[in-house]
């Protein structure tokens, strides 16, 4: 039951906990004897009665709130009221409203005119009372027609209303939708392309998309589940030729270059601007590192370019290679010449390590493979953290 006051639930409570109004012993009766009726039209016992406002009375100094109960079959979806003989609100009805105003307020109106023996002839009175006619039907009009636009409104409103619970209803049976509800295995073949040496799961994505709340679901719900498969990525549909890179082993690389081979697979490519995330037990991700993008990484290579010697250039497998988080890079140089035989490579690795430590680039792990022009490898030089220690402390090791 709703407390006839402010319309709070109050169930069998004596008072309302919400406005302090008294709720009378009449009013509970009532309750029970509702709650042993069925409904009306179906006999359905499931059914909900409701207090309804509906109006007020003014006195000159009191006011007092009228109220209705209204039954809801749950059922059927029948409404009545269970108070009313016939189970319907009683209707206004045009013919008690027109009597209404002919005795009480036109009739002595009409009586006040035709006594005017002496001040009007018959046929101005005759026009008068037409004319006073007129107006009473057309203010009666009025009235009418503005009792059944204020029914109207309320129908349209609670149609609204209704509108708005079903399309509630819609947006909340909207099915969920994940990364992989497109996925595909694809098959990897060998370099030949005559024998199957795996799969991998290709996803299609857009960039904003692949939030770490939805890679975190692709990794727990689909990686993990087709673990078979040598790697997993998410092709990126508004970005092109990148994307996210796992290999089912606790870790994924998000926004890595994806190249696509000829048998329809990917291989990673540049990882410049892509960040590294670890799986945790519980599925959520933790970024480990963000690498450097081309902006930082391009001016950097040239830097390094320009200290080379041209004579160590002098092949295709010539290269520089710097990757990693901004600050704390890692540089790998390929230097190719023949003279490498003979040539002191410590010093040649030393002397290149004081020029690029010089530079103040953010270099840490800085190593130079020394190859010849058929491809063998001369030797390796490196140093941990080229930052921190002097380059007197890089090692070498020959082959």
């Amino acid at each position: 039951m709703k407390c006839p006051s402010c319309g709070a639930e109050i169930g069998t409570s004596k008072t309302c906990d919400y406005c302090g109004a008294t709720i009378s012993a009449d009013m509970l009766k009532e309750q029970e004897q509702l709650n042993k009726r069925g409904c009306p039209k179906c006999g359905s016992t499931n059914i909900e009665f409701k207090r309804e406002n509906q109006g007020e009375i003014r006195g000159k100094n009191t006011k007092r709130i009228v109220h209705a109960t209204v039954g809801y079959c749950k059922d059927c979806g029948y409404t009545w009221y269970p108070n009313e003989a016939s189970g319907t609100p009683k209707k206004n009805n045009m013919i008690w409203w027109v009597l209404g105003w002919i005795f009480f307020f036109p009739a002595p109106v009409m009586v006040l005119i035709w006594r005017k023996k002496n001040t009007w002839d018959i046929k101005i009175k005759i026009a008068v009372t037409v004319v006073f006619w007129i107006l009473i039907f057309a203010l009666g009009s009025r009235n009418n027609n503005a009792t059944t636009d204020t029914q109207t409104t309320t129908t349209d409103t609670q149609t609204t209303t209704a509108g708005t619970e079903t399309t509630n209803t819609q947006v909340e049976e909207t099915k969920e939708t994940h990364l992989y509800d497109n996925a595909e295995i694809v098959d990897m073949m060998s370099g030949s392309g005559n024998n199957k040496i795996g799969t991998i799961t290709v996803c299609h994505a857009n960039k904003g998309d692949c939030t770490e709340d939805a890679l975190s679901d692709w990794y727990t719900n689909y990686v993990k589940k087709n673990s078979d498969s040598k790697f997993h990525v998410i092709i990126y549909d508004d970005v092109a030729g990148k994307g996210v890179y796992a290999n089912g082993v606790g870790f994924i690389q998000k926004d890595i270059t994806l190249n696509k081979e000829s048998d329809g697979t990917y291989s990673t490519g540049d990882d410049a601007g892509s960040t590294y995330y670890t799986v945790n037990d519980d599925g959520t991700l933790t970024a480990q590192m963000t690498m450097a993008d081309e902006s930082v990484i391009g001016p950097i290579k040239k830097q390094v370019d320009s200290i080379i010697p041209d004579e160590y250039k002098t092949s295709d497998m010539y290269m520089v290679d710097v990757a990693g988080a901004d600050g704390k890079l890692e540089c790998n140089l390929t230097l190719v010449s023949d003279t490498f035989e003979s040539a002191d490579l410590q010093n040649i690795a030393v002397d290149l390590g004081t020029q690029i430590k010089a530079l103040d680039l953010g270099i840490q792990y800085f190593s130079i493979a020394f190859q010849k022009e058929d491809s063998t490898l001369a030797a390796i030089s490196s140093i941990g953290d080229l930052s921190t220690q002097e380059p007197g402390e890089i090692t070498t090791d020959t082959y």
